[in-house]
């Protein structure tokens, strides 16, 4: 019998509740290791591409995204014309027919947005992309390859055609030549850089200072022709041409080449972070490509593309919160890649 205070009843005490605790803790651990794996299968699930609806099967050439918080989403097609999205992608609507190579938003008014086609010129919509009108006075050119709207002016756009560049003052209603000085003819990229203007062309890069009134080649280190896509970003500009990507720190008076781990060929579409311009993405024929320090190296972000989705010719990138958001326009419609904040969201070689 034991009586209190006994040393063997203590010591039979301070080994059942030592048990208990180390019990206690075992499952602790193993809850704290069963959330952390569904976690990180959370993570990762979340970091996958999915297809976004139906937009008619066919090629996404260029994307436009409402960052106004509409949850608003335009996608161009060549064959099957303007999808129009205001649920994040779960459905489409088709309010016009003819072939869009470029999209872009009325920075002042997201409701009002402007298309480039193919063969038909431009278009605009003043109601969020539901009806559509051709504004096309003055534009002496049927295929619109880019536009850009000036952040400063409300109402002055640019148009990139197969005719050199135009601008507007009005919103679209009336266009006028600004070629001077332009000796290419395809213009497939415009871009602001500060206060100048560049154009990516079938002849390299070409930089205005005066609003478009005159330019000038601005190519020195550009071993490139062609110039399909050009992404500002504080001091700097990215140009996707048809040798990968080239960067210019100086506003394009000077580039270098700036391609290392992306595959041979052609760049159709950049996408820079919102206040991380030195997080950058690229659509390629191979897939969708990142770096984390402007230019390399690069990383496959490819996970869930494959077969024609894998042809990438547009992206749009949500990086207003701590969730990030890439679309890609590929050859089998619009894809979606959901972040959880930049550490997962990028490969780990690219964290900082």
């Amino acid at each position: 019998m034991h009586r209190r205070g006994d040393p063997a009843r203590l010591h039979g005490h301070h080994a059942a509740w030592a048990r208990r605790c180390a019990v206690l803790v075992v499952g602790v651990l193993l809850l704290a290791s069963g959330l952390a794996g569904a976690q990180g299968r959370a993570a990762q699930a979340a970091t996958v591409w999915t297809r976004l609806g139906e937009t008619g099967g066919a090629a996404v050439q260029a994307l436009a995204l409402d960052s106004s918080g509409a949850n608003r989403l335009y996608a161009g097609t060549y064959d099957k014309g303007l999808f129009v999205t205001l649920d994040g992608g779960n459905s489409w609507s088709n309010p016009l027919a003819a072939g869009v190579a470029a999209i872009v938003l009325d920075p002042h008014n997201p409701a009002t947005a402007y298309v480039g086609t193919w063969q038909q010129g431009a278009y605009r919509s003043t109601n969020s992309g539901a009806d559509w009108l051709p504004i096309n006075t003055g534009l002496a050119a049927d295929c619109v390859y880019a536009l850009l709207a000036s952040p400063a002016l409300t109402g002055t756009l640019y148009a990139g055609t197969e005719m050199g560049i135009f601008t507007s003052a009005d919103g679209g209603d009336h266009w006028r030549g600004a070629s001077s000085g332009f000796s290419g003819r395809n213009v497939y990229a415009l871009a602001f850089v500060g206060d100048a203007l560049l154009a990516g062309t079938d002849r390299g890069a070409f930089k205005s200072v005066n609003g478009g009134a005159s330019w000038a080649p601005s190519n020195s280190g550009l071993a490139a022709n062609e110039v399909y896509c050009l992404a500002s970003a504080g001091g700097s500009v990215y140009a996707g041409t048809e040798r990968g990507v080239f960067l210019s720190d100086d506003g394009g008076a000077s580039w270098r080449a700036a391609s290392n781990g992306l595959p041979v060929g052609a760049v159709y579409a950049l996408a820079v972070a919102r206040g991380r311009p030195q997080i950058v993405f690229a659509a390629t024929i191979q897939g969708v490509y990142a770096t984390s320090d402007g230019g390399g190296p690069w990383a496959a972000l490819n996970e869930g593309l494959s077969g024609w989705a894998l042809e990438v010719k547009a992206l749009a990138l949500d990086s207003s919160s701590s969730t990030w958001t890439l679309y890609a326009g590929t050859g089998s419609g619009v894809w979606k890649r959901v972040g959880v904040g930049y550490g997962a969201y990028l490969p780990l070689i690219l964290r900082d």
